[in-house]
C-alpha cells in the first residue's frame, strides 16, 4: 500500500508535515497505489487535497479556515471519502 505524497505546497513546514500525516492516516491500510497532492495557493485562504488510487478512484476537497485545516478534521473527511472495505 505505497501512499506517495507527489507535492505539498504548504508554506508553514509543520504545518505541512502534520497535513501530510492526516492524509496518510486518512487513507491508512489500502491496497495499491495512492498519490496524493496538497495545494495552497499563494493569494488565497484554501488548501485544496487531491487523492488519486486504484481503480480510478480520485477525490478532491477544499479546506477553508482553521477548523477545516486542523490535521483530525482533515484525516477525518479522507476516511469518509475512503470508507471502509473500499479499498
Amino acid at each position: 500500500m505505497p501512499i506517495r505524497i507527489l507535492w505539498n505546497t504548504i508554506a508553514d513546514p509543520w504545518r505541512r508535515e502534520a497535513t501530510e500525516k492526516a492524509v496518510v492516516a486518512g487513507i491508512g491500510d489500502r491496497h495499491g497505489d495512492w498519490i496524493t497532492s496538497v495545494f495552497e495557493p499563494q493569494l488565497s485562504p484554501e488548501w485544496i487535497v487531491e487523492i488519486k488510487g486504484p481503480q480510478n478512484f480520485i477525490w478532491s476537497h477544499t479546506f477553508f479556515g482553521p477548523h477545516e485545516q486542523n490535521p483530525d478534521f482533515i484525516r477525518r473527511m479522507v476516511r469518509q471519502a475512503l470508507k471502509p472495505g473500499e479499498d
